[in-house]
Order: C-alpha cells, then structure tokens, then sequence
C-alpha cells in the first residue's frame, strides 16, 4: 500500500446527502431502535444518532459512531464520525502528549548538561525512555486502527442499509 492510498483511507468525517427529510432520515433509525436483530447499541438524540458495539463483541477499541443529521435545500446532509471510544482514545494522547513533553524537556536538559560539561546520562535516559512512551502509544493507535477495521465496516454497512431502505 502506497502512501496515497493509506491517506485515502483515513476519513475522519465523511459526508452523505439523501433526498428525505431529516425527520424521516432519524424515523428510520427510530425504527430499528428496540429490533433485538440490530447489532449495536443505539442512541436517538434530536438531530443525533449515536452507534456503539453492544458488550458481547465490545474489545479495548471498538468504534464507536456519530450521525448528525441537517436539513439543506430541502435535503437532509448526514454528517458521519467514527472513532474509537473517546476514553480510550484520550489516554492513549494523554501518554503521546506525556511522553513527547517530557522528551523536549529531558533532551534540553541534556544539552544543558553537555554544554556546562557534566554528565547527561540521566537526561539521556528519561530521553530514550520518553521517546518509547510516544512510539509505544503510537503502536497501540495502529494496533487499535488495525482491530477495528471489521468493526468500522460493521457500523458502515448497518448504517447504508439502514439509509437505503
């Protein structure tokens, strides 16, 4: 896979036009709310449907998905966000945000060291082990990217169906 190619698959917020009304595009979801068959947890919120995986087949980074639903020129623009579980996602930028911080401090602090002629050994340490902490935190985004994926497409293709009837 070509870097163009990998950019393509990152959609962050996707964008649908339909020909009903925002009303009637929301009574569709509103009508598979209680069906036992559907395969999510599902919430109606005004103009917001809110899709999470229901607990048996729930993982560490299961997506989660938002429709907001908008009314122009008489024809209804979902808007679609999709991520993994914001706790989740926010600690994993907690620890990048953590490990990138201290990295900056500790390599000044070790060319303080070098420039006054003392030892930078420690600096240089809390360095290395920084620089792990953001790679690590980056491994497990991709990792959860990387198990998401039929999860993602799960939401995706329940959602479509559910606009195309």
């Amino acid at each position: 896979m070509d870097y163009i190619s990998f950019l393509r698959g990152i959609n962050i917020r996707r964008r649908y036009n339909y020909t009903d009304s925002p009303e009637a595009t929301i009574d569709k979801f509103k009508a598979n709310l209680n069906n036992p068959s559907n395969p999510f947890i599902m919430q109606i919120l005004d103009n917001l449907v809110i899709l999470k995986i229901k607990q048996d087949h729930y993982h560490w980074w299961s997506p989660e998905m938002n429709l907001r639903f908008e009314n122009e020129n008489n024809n209804t623009v979902v808007y679609e966000v999709i991520g993994p579980n914001p706790s989740i996602f926010t600690q994993a930028m907690f620890f990048a945000l953590l490990g990138s911080v201290t990295f900056i401090f500790a390599l000044i602090m070790a060319f303080s060291q070098i420039t006054l002629g003392m030892s930078p050994i420690v600096a240089l340490t809390v360095t290395i082990l920084s620089a792990s902490l953001v790679a690590v935190a980056f491994i497990i985004l991709g990792i959860g990217r990387i198990k998401a994926k039929d999860q993602v497409e799960e939401l995706e293709n329940f959602v479509k169906k559910i606009l195309n009837t």
